[in-house]
């Protein structure tokens, strides 16, 4: 009996081991609703988004462990617009089947153990992959515990999930499950850019942040636990600065609610089922995975940037990935063998910086002995294998060698506090002035640096510039000069960085290395250098250019041993993303053959000119920045996050001869765009919901302008006939969008209420409107210059931009201050360029024609016997009339040794109307003394002016109507005359010096003498005028007393003192009147000064209220009724309502 109590025990412990925890009851169909919505869209400056989704029923049969599912019923919805709205529903497309074709899942307590699925298409395998990853739930560890981590496979790969459950109802719990998708082990994505990261750390986080969230609702009973709800979703967010909320967005949601439960009787049809693996597949060539029908214009454009990724994906992944190391250094063997055998300097060249561009460590084996000098190479490529290896300095500190000599190498190289410690200590017994004060200009660049890769070791250097003695020398040129700056808010920022060594005998310049480097987000936006090497070229210049001089024969004569100078050098090296893209190498022969081809243009410029013809067509496309990241989304589509900026330049022209002078007609065109995109693909449509955010600046500038030089140089240009826009725009948006493949038939069929591009906008209720900021008609070149602005919000505050960028900037210019102006120049164009725009704004600037007729402007100088003639003439081509014509006729004479006169005279004619003419003469007069020193007092000096204008019947003859006439005489004061009479130096020493002799002595005193006696401190200005407009004499009046007000009086409790030497008592007088618009009849402001037992006050009166200031000990008070403000004595600018 015993032994059967045992048996029976084992048989139930058996029993309860083989007894599964699930989901779904065996032989039960479970009928869920399902709703999906994926939307792409912004937060700022308003909600919204462009979506998609379907919503139908998941029918799901469960037999055991395996659980076959299938989608029907589907209907599928778009929108694009507020993030609140949304579209109708819709019949999904017949080509999209695949969708609903059934798969099956096996489960172990809970979690899938298999997938497999009849469809093969790569896009609704995806989708059904994250509905499977969703239905699981980690049983076994949920009986024991409400709270915990669990690893589960899903559509992401294997992750690390948080579990959180709580108790809803009887038998009903909560369960929630949270986990970052980045970190999970095999998560699908690919990144690609064609700009370098950067190689120092810095505190830059992941612009792109993912999370996935899912809540359950589940009914318990014994072993099953029942699914009858799953609101599940996820989020893509790409925040390019981590401080701020101008974030794009990718949502997801899908929804599960259980309809019905029932026996199985009807199963789902199944043909071949095919094993997948839960992990998302990525697209490969093809984004669509199958589903789109590009056309020719996307396929052109696709190949184009398959093309340009090429080089990369060739170097970074075949190169760095499938090469191995043996047949990686054979290249660069070959590289190396290369440069040995050839004699060329140039090509020698071409191949060093070839070896530079591979950019690994295992380069700087090869460089070593060029650059240590173990070999027979020049001092030139010693130091060029030097520089070479500069970019792979950071990651191989341990070489640092062969770079004893260039501090810049060591401190790259390990840009750590310990090496400058050690540099320290070495410099101090340097002998050379030139080294010495390199490594002085380094410490004194970086102890303020914002860069991220120096300012670690800003503090150290900041303490040894304490101590560390400048050079002896103040002119020494050789240095290190850091400058950049950084937004203290966004963390981006651009550095210039110039390196110059002089030669140690002449201190002229004979290396300038220069780099401009751009950063943000970790990596380097634009890094371009150029290094310049030159030798003995200002000494071979010179002789060439002077020829030989006297000075050699003399100092041949004394038998001077002559120094023999080294060989003419020049070297030219630029870089752009670290990559060499120019190497160029010229000696005294080439320089000598390229100055005597350039001497020999002036005698064959007139040949040139009338022989020469050309025609120009040229495009250039460029990609500056690309950086694109395809990611996997929270319902198993592919979503794309890419940031561009590309540019495109047209010239297209020709350059001809004809009878009358060289006729260029030359089209310019340029367009640079600049987008932040994030778009998700819909399969079942065929089309891309993207959020965009873009800057743009288009420029249109057409040439046609014709130079003549044969009797009557002159230059014009013809204006076509039709209204013309000449200019620049620059226009930034945020819109979210839907594209596509015939999009507009599509959206008219599915969604007639979608727009296919939405603007968003702060106010909902917002109406594009264009704002004139400035308008000028010049009709005499026949056109008129617009500045616009359009497209903007007011609720935008304009002055937003200026004060973010100076309260965020930091720079660094502690050598030269004055680059203070181009950093902060740069700062605000970064800020343009990187920035997300928050809304839509636009400027233009352009010049339009008047008119639509075909019109000439000519400008041409005419000289004759007497004087010289330039004149501008707008006319029209077909007739021939004159629309418009400006002559100045100017005239130069010498009326005397001690005067001479010019005179012009301008006249302004338009047919059918009165001449305008201008005359001005200028005449003036100065003393003359023949000898060199003079005791005597200096005659006086004039100059007189006379202007007149005035309309006129006829251009000939003197002009008329209104006139001013300015008289300045300068002359030797009575205080100058009766102190040379004194017996006070230097007159009367000069007196003495000069007694008994025919000339005035040159001595100091008598210099000094003649020097004060020859000044005209004495100064008197006469103004006359006649018929002056009255609009002329308000606006005189205006200046007079701007000019009165600055420094007008100065204000005592006893007196005020203006600025003309007059005194006027203040004391006893209660107010007093100290400025005031006098000249109107309606006077809008008064000035005045109030003197009472609290001390002075000034009191301001204008159409508003009264503004009054008071003085205290620590500067002062403003105030009226209303608002009390305190101002300190620190000259700054404070606001009180309208008035600052």
């Amino acid at each position: 009996m015993h032994k059967l109590k045992e048996i029976i025990f084992l048989f139930f412990l058996l029993c309860n081991n083989h007894v599964t925890n699930s989901i779904f009851q065996s032989g039960k169909e479970y009928v869920y609703s399902y709703n999906a919505l994926s939307s792409s869209g912004v937060l700022l400056p308003s909600g919204a988004s462009s979506s998609w989704g379907f919503n139908g029923k998941l029918k799901i049969q469960a037999e055991q462990d395996v659980a076959t599912m299938q989608l029907e019923s589907l209907k599928m919805t778009i929108w694009n617009g507020k993030i609140q709205e949304q579209g109708k529903n819709q019949d999904i497309p017949e080509d999209v089947t695949d969708l609903l074709k059934p798969f099956q899942i096996i489960y172990r307590n809970g979690l899938i153990e298999n997938f497999t699925t009849e469809a093969i298409s790569p896009w609704s395998v995806n989708i059904k992959r994250s509905i499977a990853g969703i239905l699981q739930l980690d049983l076994s560890n949920l009986e024991k515990e409400t709270a915990f981590h669990s690893t589960e496979k899903n559509h992401y790969g294997q992750c690390n999930i948080e579990y959180v459950a709580n108790p809803e109802q009887k038998n009903e719990w909560l369960i929630r499950k949270f986990f970052d998708p980045r970190t999970c082990i095999g998560h699908s994505h690919y990144t690609w850019s064609n700009v370098p990261n950067m190689l120092c750390p810095n505190g830059d986080q992941n612009p792109i942040l993912k999370s996935s969230e899912r809540l359950y609702k589940t009914k318990i009973n014994e072993s099953l636990n029942e699914i009858l709800f799953v609101n599940a979703s996820g989020g893509i967010y790409v925040q390019p600065f981590q401080n701020f909320g101008e974030a794009h967005f990718h949502f997801t949601r899908q929804i599960f609610k259980l309809i019905s439960v029932k026996d199985t009787v009807d199963k789902i049809s199944i043909k071949d089922l095919y094993f997948k693996v839960l992990q998302h597949e990525l697209p490969e060539g093809d984004f669509t995975q199958g589903r789109g029908t590009p056309d020719k214009s996307t396929v052109f454009t696709s190949v184009i940037l398959i093309i340009y990724k090429m080089y990369y994906i060739i170097f970074f992944v075949i190169v760095l990935l499938f090469i191995k190391h043996i047949m990686l250094d054979d290249y660069v063997r070959l590289y190396l063998d290369k440069f040995t055998e050839n004699r060329e300097y140039e090509k020698k060249m071409i191949w060093l910086e070839g070896l530079a561009n591979i950019q690994l460590g295992r380069v700087v084996e090869f460089l070593e002995p060029i650059a240590s000098g173990n070999n027979a190479e020049s001092r030139h490529f010693r130091v060029l294998a030097a520089w070479a290896s500069l970019s792979t300095a950071p990651l191989r500190p341990d070489v640092v060698k062969m770079r004893v000599a260039a501090l810049t190498l060591l401190i790259v190289s390990s840009p750590t506090p310990s090496r400058l410690i050690s540099l320290y200590w070495y410099m101090q017994s340097e002998s050379s002035q030139h080294l010495y004060n390199y490594f002085y200009t380094v410490l004194k660049s970086i102890e303020r640096t914002t860069h991220p890769c120096y300012i670690h070791i800003g503090t150290i250097a900041a303490q040894f510039t304490r101590v560390l003695r400048p050079t002896t020398n103040p002119y020494l040129i050789t240095g290190n000069y850091l400058f950049d700056y950084q937004d203290t808010y966004r963390k981006f920022g651009a550095m210039i960085h110039g390196i110059v060594i002089a030669n140690p005998l002449t201190n002229i310049p004979e290396v300038l290395y220069v780099t401009i480097n751009t950063y943000g987000n970790g990596i380097n936006m634009n890094h371009v250098s150029l290094y310049i090497k030159a030798e003995g070229l200002l000494h071979s210049l010179s002789t060439h250019l002077d020829g030989p001089t006297q000075v050699k024969d003399i100092l041949k004569h004394f038998k001077l041993d002559q120094k023999q100078n080294g060989p003419v050098h020049l070297e030219v090296i630029a870089r752009i993303q670290e990559k060499t893209v120019l190497c160029l190498h010229l000696n005294e022969t080439n320089i000598i053959k390229g100055f005597k081809y350039l001497s020999s243009l002036p005698d064959n410029i007139y040949h040139i000119y009338q022989n020469m013809e050309f025609h120009v067509n040229q495009q250039r496309i460029n990609v500056p920045l690309t950086m694109e990241s395809v990611q996997v989304t929270d319902l198993g589509a592919n979503v794309r996050l890419a940031v561009t900026a590309t540019s495109l330049f047209s010239m297209r022209g020709n350059f001809t001869y004809i009878s009358v002078g060289r006729n260029n007609h030359v089209i310019l065109r340029t367009s640079i765009h600049k987008s932040e995109i994030i778009e998700n693909y819909n399969p079942l449509i065929d089309t891309w919901h993207s959020a965009e955010r873009a800057h743009s600046i288009h420029g249109y500038l057409p040439i046609n302008i014709t130079i003549g030089f044969k009797d009557r140089p002159f230059i014009s240009y013809n204006t076509p006939g039709e209204h013309l826009k000449i200019g620049i725009t620059a226009h930034a948006r945020t819109s979210t969008n839907i594209k596509g493949l015939n999009i507009k038939a599509k959206l008219h069929r599915i969604c007639p209420t979608c727009s296919q591009l939405y603007l968003v906008t702060k106010s909902p209720t917002y109406k594009p409107k264009t704002v004139d900021l400035f308008q000028i008609e010049l009709s005499e070149l026949g056109g008129q210059i617009y500045v616009k602005l359009f497209d903007c919000e007011n609720v935008i505050p304009r002055e937003k931009l200026i004060r973010d960028v100076f309260s965020s900037h930091r720079a660094n210019y502690p050598i030269w201050p004055f680059l203070e102006f181009a950093l902060t120049a740069l700062h605000f164009l970064d800020y343009c360029t990187y920035v997300p725009p928050k809304g839509s704004c636009g400027l233009a600037a352009y010049i339009s024609t008047i008119d639509a007729q075909r019109t000439q402007v000519k400008f041409e100088y005419i000289k004759t016997p007497s004087h010289h003639v330039l004149s501008l003439t707008h006319l029209n081509t077909e007739s021939s009339q004159i629309l418009q014509q400006w002559n100045i006729a100017a005239l130069y004479e010498n009326t005397s040794w001690m005067s001479d006169m010019i005179k012009i005279k301008a006249t302004k004619i338009i047919p059918g109307r009165k001449i305008l003419k201008f005359c001005l003469e200028a005449e003036k007069e100065v003393p003359w003394e023949w000898n060199f020193l003079s005791t005597e007092p200096s005659d006086s000096a004039r100059i007189a002016l006379n202007v007149v204008w005035g309309y006129s019947d006829t251009a000939k003859g003197k002009c008329g109507g209104s006139s001013i006439t300015l008289d300045l005489l300068g002359e030797v004061s009575k205080v100058q005359l009766k102190n040379a009479k004194e017996s006070q130096w230097p007159y009367e020493e000069c007196r003495k010096q000069s007694k008994g002799k025919r000339f005035t002595p040159f001595s100091n005193a008598c210099y000094e003498a003649s020097r004060e006696l020859s000044t005209l401190r004495k100064y008197q200005i006469i103004a006359q005028h006649e018929n002056m407009p009255q609009n002329l004499i308000n606006l005189a009046w205006k200046f007079r007393a701007f000019y009165d007000l600055i420094g007008t009086c100065v204000v005592t409790p006893d007196n005020i003192r203006s600025i003309h030497n007059v005194t006027y008592p203040f004391h006893n007088k209660p107010e007093v009147l100290l400025l005031g618009q006098c000249y109107s009849e309606n006077p809008k402001y008064a000035l005045t000064a109030r003197n009472d037992l609290h001390g002075v006050s000034i009191k301001i009166y204008d159409e508003i209220d009264t503004v009054q200031i008071v003085p205290n000990q620590t500067g002062g008070a403003l105030y009226n009724n209303t608002i009390h403000i305190p101002l300190p004595q620190s000259f700054m600018f404070h606001s009180l309502g309208s008035k600052r």
